[in-house]
């Protein structure tokens, strides 16, 4: 049964849609859902944490067709970046990775098509990325993505914290 459109969509309803529509999109990239943060181990006493990954993952990474790497993350429409993502993403920019954040599989689609049309000849980070993605939004060019749909995403990043 479909959710209905007033209750909330938790980040990983989020996360299934946009594996869930790139996964069917071979021609576009190869994506694999990165598991983060801590885990506790209760095979053995005591109980105890224990960190996996390095904290500020981001929630897929993968491979644009054209072979740049690719570092996408769900967000509800109320998300922010983490402490450990703000640090994360500009290490990832500086190596010339792709940095994506979508609150939809729809999104998703549409932005990473756009990286692929724009080309590995065309980086950008993420802060311009986005500003163009919401001009193409407001121009009715980009479906779902634009002024409304990713100004809200990042709310901590556009007052500059």
């Amino acid at each position: 049964m479909a959710r209905p459109r007033t209750q909330r969509q938790p980040e990983a309803d989020i996360s299934d849609a946009v594996f869930l529509v790139l996964g069917a999109r071979p021609d576009l990239c190869k994506l694999w859902h990165q598991r983060s943060g801590t885990f506790w181990l209760h095979e053995t006493p005591p109980n105890r944490p224990i960190v996996a990954v390095p904290a500020g993952l981001l929630d897929f990474s993968g491979v644009l067709i054209d072979g740049r790497r690719l570092e996408l993350d769900a967000k509800t429409p109320t998300g922010r970046l983490t402490a450990a993502q703000r640090e994360r993403v500009p290490m990832l920019e500086a190596m010339r990775c792709t940095v994506i954040f979508v609150r939809s599989g729809e999104e998703a689609l549409w932005c990473v098509e756009d990286a692929v049309r724009l080309g590995a000849a065309v980086w950008m980070p993420w802060e311009r990325r986005r500003e163009r993605w919401e001009s193409l939004g407001r121009q009715g060019v980009a479906p779902g993505v634009g002024a409304d749909s990713m100004s809200r995403a990042l709310p901590a990043e556009r007052s500059g914290a």
